[in-house]
């Protein structure tokens, strides 16, 4: 029974067809045969029909007609995207800017139907204008391995960039170039929010693509930039590597000055820097050294005890070594001060807002924040 109705359908099919083609009509018109001739599992359509009345603008009507033709062919896509809302909260963090969940459901729709367009744009459009009953149709069709080779296609493009931007960060970091390599981080995770969509829409068109890994890859890469942005929030990591060099002939400071690593800190820290006690895991290391140099001593109880505060430093990309930036201040004539005692005029020498200022501009000067 079951094979004879299937040869009363085909026969029947196949009549209609001819009857159609006999009568000028495209055999896609009919619904039946739209459907055979285009199944789901290997396109996506979207059908249009329309009557007009005698004297009619019919070129106007066909325009109207393809545009509401290639939205259907749009929506049929985007409805067959299953757990929508379960990429959403994978793909929250993976979104630029600090925006609320609500508002990036909406953008994250919006560009879907923007990944959308941009294929149906190419898609095969087939129209026709039945005069005898005034009536005008349009068939819009994409072909779901053509769409899986795009969609594919373009993950690869978009996660590709946004790996080398990547790259180009951690190149930035090693070259002091702090502020270029937070655009490109943010620019990288832009590419991979949209990755994140088309692999989606492939998904939905084929749950069995050989792409289905590269949505977890682009995942990965994200997560990677993610980390790299937060570690970049708090500024450029820095490490201090500080050591007090005493003059055997007249060290006014046993151990050094007291104020000068702690001040350093703070100054560094309002500049935009993240001092850090993690050797390995900074993006600059401040080798900084200071001494001191008698400039005045009393003579014949006459004079003021002064001396000089000296400070020699190199910031040091902590991945390559390369030296970003270097200072030195020996017997400088305006880092000095004058005390009642050599160890009171030394560090003082030591507090002197300009001897921190001038080596902050030192690094900044070198590293763009």
């Amino acid at each position: 029974m079951k094979k004879d109705f299937l040869a009363i359908v085909s026969l029947l099919l196949f009549l209609s067809i001819n009857v159609a083609a006999r009568q000028g009509i495209p055999p896609w018109v009919d619904e039946i045969v739209r459907g055979n001739m285009y199944p789901g599992d290997e396109f996506y359509t979207g059908f249009v029909q329309s009557s007009f009345k005698s004297g009619d603008d019919v070129e106007s009507l066909l325009e109207k007609m393809t545009l509401d033709a290639k939205r259907q062919l749009s929506e049929s896509i985007i409805v067959s995207i299953s757990g929508k809302s379960h990429l959403v909260n994978k793909s929250e963090s993976i979104s630029v800017g600090n925006i609320n969940r609500e508002s990036f459901s909406e953008s994250y729709t919006e560009e879907m139907k923007s990944s959308t367009n941009t294929v149906i744009t190419n898609s095969e459009i087939k129209s026709f204008v039945n005069r005898n009953n005034r009536m005008a149709y349009v068939l819009a069709i994409v072909n779901k391995a053509t769409l899986e080779s795009y969609y594919s296609n373009t993950i690869d493009v978009l996660v590709g960039k946004a790996s080398t931007l990547y790259d180009v960060a951690v190149i930035d970091i090693d070259n002091a170039k702090f502020s270029k390599a937070k655009d490109d981080l943010i620019k990288a995770r832009s590419f991979i929010a949209e990755s994140i969509i088309y692999s989606e829409l492939l998904n939905a068109v084929n749950p069995d693509s050989e792409g289905k890994g590269k949505y977890q890859d682009a995942l990965n890469l994200a997560r990677d930039i993610d980390q790299f942005l937060s570690s970049m929030g708090k500024g450029p990591s820095v490490f201090i590597d500080y050591s007090y060099i005493p003059d055997p002939s007249d060290n006014p400071l046993e151990y050094g000055p007291e104020s000068f690593l702690p001040t350093l800190e703070q100054a560094l820290s309002r500049a935009g820097f993240a001092i850090i006690t993690d050797k390995e895991g900074a993006n600059y290391i401040l080798s900084v050294s200071t001494s001191t140099s008698v400039r005045s001593k009393p003579s014949n109880g006459k004079g003021l005890i002064s001396y000089y505060a000296n400070v020699k430093g190199s910031v040091i990309s902590a991945k390559n070594g390369a030296i970003v930036a270097a200072f030195s201040f020996f017997r400088d004539p305006k880092l000095f001060s004058a005390g009642p005692s050599s160890s009171v005029a030394a560090e003082r020498a030591f507090n002197r807002e300009e001897l921190y200022q001038r080596i902050i501009n030192k690094i900044v000067n070198a590293i763009e924040l």
